[in-house]
């Protein structure tokens, strides 16, 4: 009998057992939060530099809100599209926690927010104002800088998720990129002066969707098992 539990123990020496979902969804959580916090801090710097310029007139728009409600929309909707999904993604972490089609579908409601307000800003708008609103003057800057701000976070995310093993890997990277494209879009919003929704109802809609691509297309390649 010794010698069997010898040689069981021997064999089951290497074998590490997987972490439970819920922890791992701690850590990667914390992960997250912790690139997020990261980018921003590296953002600000850069603000030092005169790469990014904080809006002079930043403060005074939220201390101002009810007069400039379009303004604290920028970031707040990127808050919820970010947290709604952040902690409901464990669920996709393995299969045994998988949950239905309707469980995502509900996650992903608050992307419909940027693009409602886009329709309605344009329907209050004269048809020869929506070119000048939807251009705006950093079309540009913004469609670039939210994916690029995006990457680190997303990067990290991709590092954490390839120890996971989800049943659907393109769909929990395209989770993955729209939660780092709302951070993105949130810190970028420091600097953005665009505070038509016509405008950023489009573009901060196409670069977190353009952002959820990339995570989407990183989940094929680096999360398949």
């Amino acid at each position: 009998m010794t010698q069997l539990n010898d040689t069981i123990a021997l064999l089951s020496k290497d074998i590490h057992m997987p972490r439970s979902a819920r922890y791992f969804g701690r850590v990667y959580i914390g992960l997250t939060l912790f690139c997020i916090l990261v980018t921003t801090s590296l953002t600000f710097a850069s603000s030092f530099y005169q790469w990014l310029v904080f809006r002079p007139d930043y403060w005074n728009s939220l201390m101002n809100i009810g007069a400039t409600p379009h303004v604290g929309l920028k970031q707040l909707i990127p808050v919820i599209i970010g947290v709604t999904i952040l902690f409901n993604i464990r669920a996709s972490f393995y299969p045994e926690t998988d949950s239905r089609g309707w469980h995502y579908a509900l996650s992903l409601i608050p992307l419909i927010v940027f693009p409602v307000l886009f329709i309605l800003a344009l329907y209050n708008m004269e048809l020869s104002q929506w070119s000048d609103a939807i251009i705006g003057g950093s079309l540009a800057r913004c469609v670039l800088l939210i994916p690029s701000l995006a990457l680190i976070i997303l990067a990290a995310q991709i590092a954490a998720l390839i120890h996971s093993a989800p049943q659907h890997p393109v769909w929990l990277g395209f989770r993955a990129g729209i939660i780092a494209g709302a951070s993105a879009t949130l810190i970028y919003a420091f600097f953005c002066t665009e505070d038509s929704p016509a405008f950023y109802g489009l573009w901060y809609s196409i670069g977190i969707l353009l952002t959820g691509g990339i995570g989407a297309l990183s989940g094929r390649h680096f999360l398949r098992w």
